[in-house]
């Protein structure tokens, strides 16, 4: 959301499996109510992967995910054409952000059946279908080789990117996220469109975790929201600070421009964007001051008010040149911003 987030190589490989999951679907919505579904339906319908690979689908978890299949088949013909619907629906979801909206996602009860079991049969499609154990092959990948979420995240460029586009910190070890959560919209779960890579604090329950980045009350129900492919935070939020009752800098989220004000108050709910950053660079107010000392020492410039605020909005400017680069340069930048502008803290140095 802080940076754009480009498509993986591999996006067109993890759609055949999305085009698995439609298929399945479409076959057991067109079924006549109670119907019987067996490994040998379900293998004629995937006639393009292994027999051997859709057994072990049908007998996994164990064979929950065969009474899952058969809990829809069986079900009636009003809750299949709502599962008709509701599929349409969420396929096309990206267009929640066109402006306006060219389409509407609803809130679903996913406690009754049979809508249970189409959310626990699509969820296993990337837990544990989507992990190293397992993987899919043809036709989703070459013969001998399987795919999996290690090879959809090497296919973003550079092996993904080197700063999390939700929090601006440096990555080490990438996870995907599901921006529009699976537990809610269990048909994007395999779909490369709503697989962000993040670092893992930001895919982490304690953060982003199982929250819906949408007003789904709303009429516009994406108007207060960014998104990491579609509406970036890319150069329209600032960083501000503010000193408290204990005489300590807090960090603020501000808009440059006033219409997105929502929207960063949206983003810093997400990922606690305020808290994060304030508590990396308030300990290096401390350090700043030695750096900029430093500095000025190696250059032969005296440490006067002038050179001082000229040499923070250089280390300003040498920041935001790092953005998308460099963990918490976003931040940093902005530290160096604020203590350029203020005179007792230029002052101090």
């Amino acid at each position: 959301m802080l940076h754009l987030v480009p498509n993986s190589q591999r996006r067109d490989t993890l759609l055949r499996v999305v085009e698995l999951q439609q298929q399945l679907i479409t076959a057991l919505c067109a079924l006549p109510e109670g119907a019987l579904v067996d490994l040998a339906w379900l293998q004629n319908l995937w006639g393009a992967c292994d027999d051997e690979w859709v057994r072990r689908f049908w007998e996994n978890d164990p064979k929950k995910r065969s009474k899952w299949i058969k809990c829809i088949a069986a079900a009636p013909a009003a809750n299949k054409d709502a599962i008709r619907n509701l599929a349409a629906e969420q396929n096309r979801f990206l267009e929640v952000y066109n402006d306006p909206p060219t389409v509407r996602l609803s809130k679903q009860n996913w406690a009754n059946e049979p809508l249970s079991s189409l959310k626990n049969l699509l969820k296993s499609f990337y837990s544990p279908y989507f992990y190293s154990d397992e993987g899919y092959g043809a036709p989703c990948a070459a013969e001998g080789q399987n795919f999996t979420k290690d090879t959809f995240i090497l296919g973003f460029p550079g092996g993904g990117p080197k700063v999390c586009p939700y929090c601006d910190n440096n990555t080490r070890n990438l996870e995907l996220d599901h921006f529009l959560p699976q537990d809610e919209f269990p048909l994007l779960s395999c779909h490369p469109d709503n697989l962000i890579p993040s670092c893992h604090d930001c895919n982490s329950i304690t953060e982003k975790g199982t929250k819906v980045p949408l007003s789904l009350s709303e009429p516009h129900q994406s108007a207060d929201w960014f998104h990491p492919r579609r509406r970036s935070a890319w150069q329209k939020i600032r960083v501000a600070f503010r000193e408290n009752a204990e005489h300590q800098l807090e960090m603020l989220l501000e808009p440059i421009d006033p219409a997105d004000a929502r929207r960063i108050e949206k983003l810093d709910w997400l990922f606690g964007l305020a808290s994060f950053w304030g508590r990396h660079t308030n300990p290096d107010i401390q350090h700043i001051g030695s750096e900029v000392s430093d500095l000025l020492r190696e250059e032969g410039l005296p440490a006067s008010a002038d050179t001082v605020r000229g040499k923070l909005r250089a280390l300003a400017s040498l920041e935001r040149n790092r953005l998308g680069k460099r963990g918490l340069a976003i931040a940093q930048s902005g530290l160096y911003e604020f203590l350029s502008g203020n005179n007792t803290l230029v002052g101090d140095i």
